[in-house]
């Protein structure tokens, strides 16, 4: 094992505090996921089927590719190609060197930690702010996120007051909310002022030309609304086919991720502001990013570009939840970890990886797109072996191991003189001591003497008295199995098989093609593109589609007006009804007046009659603001609240969907603490499916927001804050008037 690895992990445990942090914060998560999950009717199925999404288009991977650029050309985006980390951070730089920017705001990025851009960045001279409050805390700390999703999981409250109160000034506070509420002004005006924006993506379209990102706090959309450019890197892999196979993977992310059945906003980008829009950006750059990733899609490790970063298998890892991310040395910790990061950097530097799992399946069983991770671990050990990196040892222990694991004579008779051995050593049924094979074990606990009857001798027993005659399949220690019933590992139709690949994922250098385009600023389109057509050359893609409707919850038919105001009360959202017109504004006056705003902003969108209710909310002592064309930002982030329409409602996850163009101001809904959205409940649609079809079939636009709750955060010890960034307070009007 590698000693810098074993040193940090030895460090990790012995860290009461550390462990304390990251076993709660994973726990939790991975309760929370069994729970929700379990909404999908059959959770193993909807899985698969977006794990056949993902690999519908990485199979297909040149030609999406393809149809994505072309479709973001189309839009209005510029779009740039990077072979490694170095041409992706010299593309960006250069991208806000042009545009004369200085100040950068970031969402969460995983591809901008792996290619290290923010050190780049503020090389150059440019003032580079993470804004998700994780990462914020983390930038602060001069420290690389802990977790996919909880990049400070690790950091107690304790921890968080005492780098404020030095970075920032704050009087020192463990209380959680506090210390939100002083982020949340301190990155507001870095919103206000900021010149560019960087994001990563967690999808991106190809049919659409529409880039995806996912965040509960809101700082996601101000990245995307206030700067003049924006900037998204994104690794080769995310992009998939089609708005539908978008819906099948948004129903399993956020659940597998969180327990939300949604994210709070769920942003997609189709281009830069259209003419007439009123806000956005003016510049919009995609940089696309090999970094490693040909090598692994050309290998049998392919499968690993199925990740939607989800974060699942982390929590469910227990080696991860006893050493946290740090000892990993990566900016991908846990079970994906362990495997990434030896194919895009090398398994021989990274040979301790691999071997540091116990093979216990949890990660495969949490996994958002059943990715065999497992398996892949074993093929990862068997290639340490290959390659001459595993100890004479351990070879010849575990070819005896084999051995006596397939054969129900040795198994048994090993296990007999094991016990015989220990009892020397127990004391009271524990053993301190075991030989040096297995004495790291003992070093930090007891072990149990194994019991005098064996489990396979008291199952057989119990087989015989309820009588029914044990069965050993040949070649097996398994005591028994039920007669008819295949095991989880024959099972054909639910599980998928590793496919063979005789590619080498570890070679050294790339193609002289590559290599050279590696020296120029950014690599060619047709370069690029050649690259991913040779690692898919010994691939044959199935032909069959994936049918996202097999992933459908709700029914058409429901009474969906009640659904959604059940789903919406739930996320903590207060529902009202209106009839009519009339009624309309009587519901935004007792909304208003329900928040206790002295201030409200809106949008001349015709969903209401403005005089009107400009004169009801003065009699109830609000002042309403109707931003129209030419209007500057300030009336968006001084008012109390903000009043918006809603295009459309979706009954499976209680979300609002709002979309950008004309009067309709991303900030209305976004800035202000509330925010009162008008919903007519003949928009609103079954399921997340049915909303997919919808978003087809109408004009593009440059943005559109599902908003499902009120902004929110639990990066301060799980301590959940409402109104991080984005509206604290939700109001939702179900109006009978037609959309």
């Amino acid at each position: 094992m590698d000693e810098r690895f074993k040193r940090e992990t030895i460090q990790a445990v012995h860290n009461p505090d550390l462990t304390r942090a990251i076993d709660r914060a994973t726990r939790r998560q991975d309760d929370a996921r069994k729970v929700s999950i379990l909404e999908l009717g059959d959770p193993w199925a909807v899985r698969l089927l977006a794990g056949r999404c993902r690999d519908y288009a990485l199979d297909r991977l040149d030609e999406k590719l393809a149809q994505l650029t072309d479709r973001l050309s189309e839009h209005g985006v510029k779009v740039h190609w990077a072979l490694d980390a170095r041409q992706a951070r010299r593309i960006v730089a250069d991208i806000g060197k042009r545009a004369g920017c200085k100040l950068i705001i970031k969402t969460k990025s995983m591809m901008c930690e792996e290619i290290e851009l923010n050190p780049h960045l503020q090389a150059k001279g440019f003032e580079v702010v993470e804004t998700d409050l994780g990462e914020y805390i983390v930038q602060l700390a001069g420290e690389p996120p802990s977790h996919i999703i909880g990049p400070a999981c690790h950091k107690s409250a304790k921890d968080i007051a005492k780098l404020f109160n030095e970075k920032l000034g704050v009087p020192y506070t463990e209380d959680a909310e506090t210390l939100a509420r002083s982020a949340r002004g301190i990155l507001r005006e870095k919103f206000r002022q900021a010149d560019m924006g960087i994001t990563g993506a967690n999808f991106a379209v190809a049919q659409t030309g529409s880039v995806v990102i996912v965040t509960n706090e809101g700082n996601g959309r101000f990245v995307n609304a206030r700067p003049r450019v924006l900037v998204t890197v994104m690794g080769m892999e995310k992009v998939i086919d089609s708005t539908a196979d978008l819906a099948v993977l948004l129903k399993v992310l956020a659940r597998s991720a969180t327990g939300q059945r949604l994210s709070v906003y769920t942003n997609l980008t189709t281009g830069p502001k259209l003419a007439g829009d009123v806000d956005g950006p003016q510049e919009y750059h995609v940089v696309i990013v090999d970094n490693g990733r040909s090598r692994v899609l050309a290998s049998r490790y392919r499968q690993l570009l199925r990740c939607i970063r989800c974060g699942a298998c982390l929590n469910a890892c227990p080696v991860y939840r006893k050493i946290g991310g740090h000892a990993y040395g990566s900016i991908y910790p846990g079970p994906i970890g362990k495997l990434l990061t030896p194919l895009l950097e090398h398994l021989l530097s990274r040979a301790d990886l691999p071997q540091a799992s116990a093979l216990c399946d949890a990660c495969r069983d949490a996994c958002a797109v059943r990715i065999e991770l497992p398996e892949m671990l074993v093929l990862m050990r068997r290639d340490l072996l290959a390659l001459g990196e595993m100890p004479l040892t351990q070879q010849v222990g575990f070819v005896a191991w084999a051995k006596v694991m397939s054969s129900p004579t040795l198994y048994r008779l090993a296990s007999r003189m094991a016990r015989l051995g220990l009892t020397i050593e127990a004391q009271d049924g524990w053993i301190s001591r075991i030989p040096p094979a297995g004495s790291p074990w003992t070093e930090e606990r007891d072990l149990p003497l194994p019991a005098e009857r064996p489990f396979h001798r008291v199952w057989s027993e119990t087989l015989e008295h309820q009588g029914a005659a044990p069965v050993v399949p040949k070649g097996s220690c398994a005591a028994s199995v039920r007669p008819g019933a295949k095991s989880h590992h024959e099972d054909e139709n639910r599980r998928p098989h590793l496919e063979p690949s005789t590619a080498d994922p570890w070679r050294e250098a790339d193609e002289p093609a590559a290599d050279a385009a590696a020296q120029d600023l950014e690599c060619p389109r047709d370069v690029f593109l050649d690259r991913v057509r040779a690692a898919l050359a010994a691939v044959k893609p199935d032909e069959r589609r994936p049918d996202p409707s097999e992933a459908r919850l709700q029914p058409t038919d429901a009474d969906l007006v009640e659904k959604i105001r059940q789903r919406l009360e739930e996320l903590k959202v207060v529902v009202h009804r209106a009839s009519d017109a009339d009624g309309l504004i009587e519901a935004i006056a007792t909304a208003v007046g329900g928040i206790g705003a002295r201030s409200a902003v809106s949008a001349d969108e015709s969903i209401f009659d403005p005089l009107k209710l400009q004169q009801r909310l003065s009699e109830a002592g609000c002042t309403l603001t109707v931003i129209r064309e030419g209007a500057g930002l300030a009336p968006s982030f001084e008012a109390d609240v903000g009043i918006t329409g809603a295009e459309m409602g979706i009954a499976e996850t209680g979300t609002v969907v709002l979309s950008s163009g004309g009067p309709r101001r991303r900030l209305l809904g976004l800035a202000p603490p509330a925010h009162i959205v008008i919903l007519p409940t003949d928009a609103i649609v079954a399921d997340l499916l049915d909303w997919a079809r919808e978003v087809d079939a109408r004009p593009r636009q440059a943005c559109q927001t599902l908003i499902t709750g009120p902004s929110k955060t639990a990066d301060i010890e799980l301590t959940l804050v409402t109104g991080m960034h984005a509206p604290g307070v939700v109001h939702v009007i179900l109006t009978d008037q037609p959309a």
